[in-house]
């Protein structure tokens, strides 16, 4: 999509001739009403905001465009450093406000040098990503299947040695290079921003705690049930039990890293986290002292947000290799089963959503068909869309006007839901990981358990949701946990098919557990709930 930019006058009709702009830049990317008119509503508001600030711009340039698959929409103009985004009822929609941006969800503002930039990007769709990831993999067997019957063996092993392996090795050190950085700034920025709802109270605490411990809970609770599922070839070590619970508690202590660049460089990312939430701490007592710091990361993160989209953007290539290289050296057939994790994922999903459903259901008395009349629109557009961006809007709706959750918990708490409460996401990075276990066979043992449900609960809570971040966390696992690094591809090919379940299941959670919490902190209309409307 060619980049188009048009100067306008900073005036009540120029604002307006930017709004149908926009508006029909938004048809051409066949954006549902409801989101049109709300992008627009925002940037009127925008425009409003800068042309009554103390100096405004006499005009603004607009950009419409795409970067990297994914359309934004860009303001720039000459002036002041005046951001109209900035939040105006405290410091709680400011928080909201950033956990939005990071999303891609709210504009994100920057000035340099009297040169100002407001950028909205935009949720790419979803099933862009699944129907290339799909076409690869076909591609892949196909020309697999082919070579492996046509090709003479000199020629393949050529290829492979060549080609097909090392370009394979580029990605996966692109992986290993980001993994621990991405890591380290996205858990600063978790930290830094959550440090502001402490100021807040029982709420934020309260909110956070509950997102965090559910996280590793159901994950737990999702490790153990799928365990007699899967075939796992155990060590015996020396010491028996007791010499494997020594390990355990090694693990726990080894999490203090002994140098700041050694956790980096052996990609331990426990330690990695462990170094991010002493520096947040740290931070966050500094007070206002720490808000170029704040500023810094906020920035950092965002640039690696953008390293992840662009390796998002090979993943195709390197399923199509994977899949390549599967079929010419004739191991394509053992790959056949990978309908089992995906089989254990739904089923784990879907006991999930059901115990929460009912929790709902029991505790306010609520209709089970009235309930799910009202949960069912997110759920269809995350489950259609694999996008949690699509279906914000829809939740935030559901919860207001129809679950019954006030206003100031809804537009705190599912912003920040939707970056710290992700369990289905937890339960895909266990399943995945318990599957190559069994795939490659892998000597495991109870250190290994225990390291995986931590790695897959911390990780999933610590990842922002953007293209290539799963990727990155796959990578960090698998590293983590001893097993070979091929086992990278293999998780992607799973993952085309789990993002669109795991961003259904998690965006529906985040709502009954909204509900949940409501209730116990008495901002539940139960009358709004029970009702069929």
């Amino acid at each position: 999509m060619k980049t188009s930019r048009e100067t306008y006058e900073l005036t009540s009709a120029g604002i307006d001739r930017i709004s149908e702009r926009i508006g029909l830049f938004l048809e051409t990317l066949k954006t549902e009403r409801r989101s049109r008119m709300r992008v627009r509503l925002a940037f009127e508001e925008i425009l409003l905001r800068l042309s009554q600030s103390p100096e405004p711009p006499p005009e603004v340039q607009l950009a419409l465009g795409s970067r990297f698959g994914r359309p934004f929409i860009s303001l720039r103009y000459r002036g002041v450093a005046f951001d109209p985004t900035a939040a105006e009822e405290g410091e709680e929609a400011e928080f909201s406000n950033r956990i939005l941006v990071n999303l891609g969800l709210a504009p994100a503002f920057s000035c340099r040098n009297g040169r100002c930039q407001l950028l909205l990007k935009l949720p790419a769709a979803g099933s862009h990503t699944a129907r290339n990831m799909a076409a690869a993999a076909a591609a892949g067997i196909a020309l697999g299947l082919l070579g492996n019957r046509f090709l003479p063996a000199a020629a393949i092993a050529d290829m492979q040695e060549h080609f097909i392996t090392p370009v394979i090795g580029m990605f996966l050190g692109a992986l290993t290079t980001f993994a621990g950085i991405m890591i380290l700034l996205s858990v600063l920025f978790g930290i830094t921003g959550v440090g502001d709802i402490a100021a807040f109270g029982k709420i934020g605490r309260r909110m956070i705690a509950r997102f965090v411990g559910f996280t590793f809970l159901i994950a737990g609770a999702g490790a153990a049930g799928t365990f007699p599922l899967f075939r796992f070839h155990f060590s015996e070590g020396a010491g028996g039990e007791s010499d494997q619970f020594g390990s355990v508690l090694q693990m726990f202590f080894d999490i203090v890293p002994k140098d700041p660049v050694s956790p980096f460089s052996n990609g331990n990312s426990l330690q990695v986290i462990f170094i991010a939430i002493l520096l947040g701490v740290a931070i966050l007592m500094l007070g206002g002292r720490g808000d170029r710091l704040r500023a810094l990361i906020e920035q950092g993160n965002a640039a690696m947000q953008t390293v992840m989209e662009l390796i998002g953007k090979l993943l195709p290539l390197f399923v199509f290799l994977n899949f390549l290289k599967s079929g010419l050296s004739g191991a394509l057939q053992s790959m056949g089963s990978l309908w089992k994790p995906i089989a254990i994922f739904v089923l784990l999903s879907a006991c999930m959503l059901l115990a929460y459903f009912f929790s709902v259901c029991i505790r306010e008395r609520v209709k089970p068909l009235t309930l799910l009349k009202k949960i069912s629109p997110a759920f269809f557009i995350g489950i259609t869309t694999a996008s949690s961006a699509s279906a914000f809007p829809t939740a935030m709706q559901t919860l207001e006007g129809k679950l019954g959750v006030s206003k100031e918990l809804s537009r705190f708490g599912l912003p920040i839901g939707n970056v710290l409460f992700m369990p289905a996401s937890a339960s895909n990075f266990l399943v995945t990981v318990f599957f190559l276990s069994e795939y490659y066979g892998a000597q495991v043992n109870l250190t290994w358990f225990v390291t995986a449900a931590v790695l897959c609960s911390l990780l999933a809570v610590a990842v922002p949701p953007v293209p290539g971040a799963g990727m990155t966390c796959y990578g960090v696992m698998i590293a983590q946990l001893g097993l070979p690094a091929e086992g990278v591809l293999i998780a992607a090919t799973l993952d085309v098919v789990y993002d669109f379940i795991a961003t259904a299941a998690d965006i529906t959670v985040i709502q009954l557990e909204l509900v949940h919490q409501a209730r116990g902190m008495d901002m539940l209309d139960r009358d709004a709930l029970r009702s069929k409307e």
